[in-house]
């Protein structure tokens, strides 16, 4: 029943939607870490404007502060939108198998161009690398709640 979860196939749209998500993994990562980073920074910084008398200086929130405010509301925003999709692919990784894990690190995460390059990185049949997206792919889509 490779592909088949609870009596329904992924539909194309799906596995496309699917595999755009896991092809964006990578870069998702990279921004949640950089969101985390300036956060850190400007948290960090703002500890360091403290005054040391603990009286307040100043007169209000300059512009480079609001600038950078404004800069990073908006990565908090794709950052949390894609701390989903992170989550759920990681859940599905840490189930895999490790040769299914290994199929999806290098189709979707190192840029392998087809599935025909993956079976021959990997040293197995063109066919079987076929049947494993069909037995992997409805997984992510069970976690992404595209399937019941």
């Amino acid at each position: 029943m490779g592909g088949v979860l609870l009596g329904r196939r992924l539909k194309k749209p799906e596995i496309q939607f699917v595999e755009h998500k896991l092809r964006e993994y990578p870069l998702n990562k990279t921004i949640i870490r950089e969101y985390e980073e300036q956060k850190s920074n400007i948290y960090g910084d703002l500890g360091s404007c403290k005054p040391s008398d603990g009286q307040p200086r100043g007169g209000g929130i300059g512009r480079p502060t609001e600038a950078t405010a404004i800069q990073l509301a908006m990565l908090e925003n794709v950052a949390t939108c894609e701390m989903f999709w992170v989550k759920a692919i990681e859940d599905v990784l840490n189930i895999l198998p490790a040769e299914e894990k290994e199929y999806v690190e290098l189709r979707y995460f190192k840029g392998f161009a087809s599935n025909v390059s993956v079976a021959m990185a990997l040293g197995i049949d063109e066919r079987d690398i076929y049947r494993w997206r069909d037995r992997i792919l409805p997984k992510f889509g069970k976690r992404f709640g595209l399937l019941i």
